[in-house]
Parts: C-alpha cells; structure tokens; sequence
C-alpha cells in the first residue's frame, strides 16, 4: 500500500480516495491538491493519503465528507490552509464534514496563514488532529451568509506551536 499518485483538482464523485501519496514536485500550483467542491459525491472520503508541499491540501465541502488519518506537510505561504472548509458553500450547507487522526504540519520558514480554516460548516466533526506550524491553528471565519453551527471538537491540537498568538 506505497502507491503514489500525483493529483489535481478536482475529484468529482470518487466514494472513496485512500492509501494514495502525493509527493509531486512540481511547481505549485494555487489551487487545493485534492478538490472537493460542494457538489461532490455525498459520503466522499479521503483517507490515508500523504500529502506535501500543496498551498491548500483538501478543499472540503458538501454533506457528510470525511478526512480520515490523512497527513498534510509543508503547506506554506499567504492564502495558504492545509484544510478548507466550506469555502464554496453558504448557510452551514457543509453538513457533518469530519475530519479525524489526521495532522497538518506548515512549513516553519514560511508558514501558511491557517492550517485549518473553517468558513461554513453545519455539524463539523473534530477529532484526534494535531495543527502545527501555521500562522494561526484553526481559524473560524465565515464570510458573507456564512455560518459555522452544531459542531464537534474534541481531544485534538487545534494549534501546536503556532507564529502567531
């Protein structure tokens, strides 16, 4: 289970993406390494997966999307968040997203602005994750018809060792 496999967006309808690697390197692009806009397939999951080096590593959102004992190394730079959620979505239409046992872990020389931020979520589900290194661990910010309700989070670092205070 060593496969590797380098991965653009986007991932449309896959029920299941798991013991992949990406460990491309290439000129990074801005766009996430894994896409999931919120007309994705209900019940996707990535799991097992390496991933390094991208500016936004998993691009979450729809219902019931699941980030399960994933790593995400080295992610870097300004506008740059190891998970997004919610990003496409409005009203807390990302439902029961999950993301658990896995860790994000910024590069310390230029880190990204969050390693997860969190802009429109109904019923997220944290737990078991480790946030290093990034400018700010978890970031909460909804935008406009926005909303960030009913969530779960618990026994995780949400900021480890973090630049910013």
């Amino acid at each position: 289970m060593n496969a590797q496999v380098h991965v653009r967006p986007f991932f449309l309808g896959f029920p299941d993406i798991g013991d992949l690697g990406s460990r491309a390197r290439r000129k990074r692009e801005a766009g996430p390494e894994i896409g999931r806009l919120h007309q994705a397939r209900h019940g996707a999951a990535i799991r097992n997966v390496w991933i390094n080096g991208a500016c936004i590593g998993i691009e979450l959102g729809g219902n019931t999307q699941t980030v399960e004992d994933t790593y995400i190394n080295g992610v870097s730079g300004s506008g740059c968040y190891g998970i997004r959620v919610g990003y496409y979505t409005r009203s807390a239409a990302t439902v029961d997203a999950r993301i658990t046992g896995s860790t994000i872990a910024a590069d310390q020389a230029n880190p990204a602005d969050a390693d997860l931020l969190v802009q429109d979520a109904g019923g997220l589900f944290l737990a078991q994750d480790d946030f290093l290194f990034a400018k700010t661990g978890t970031k909460l910010e909804a935008g406009s018809n926005q909303t960030i309700e009913w969530s779960t989070l618990g026994s995780s670092h949400y900021g480890d060792t973090n630049s910013v205070a």
